[in-house]
């Protein structure tokens, strides 16, 4: 994987849909009936993209939605 170029991280109360958000953006993936678990500390994921003919990695952090 390449280096990232840009940072993102979700921030959000526990359990309103950071990591369903997280798994549709970057898998394309969605399912209603599925019950996440919940992460733990802060996961990471990371998608490329192309905007205006420009390619670069945009990382994601989903975290637990219990920090302070």
């Amino acid at each position: 994987m390449n280096k990232v170029d840009l940072k993102v991280v979700m921030l959000g109360h526990e359990a309103v849909g950071k990591t369903s958000l997280l798994e549709r953006f970057v898998n394309d993936r969605f399912n209603e009936h599925l019950s996440y678990q919940n992460t733990i500390g802060a996961a990471f994921a990371a998608k490329q993209m192309e905007v205006g003919g420009r390619k670069f990695v945009l990382g994601i952090w989903d975290t637990a939605g219990s920090e302070r």
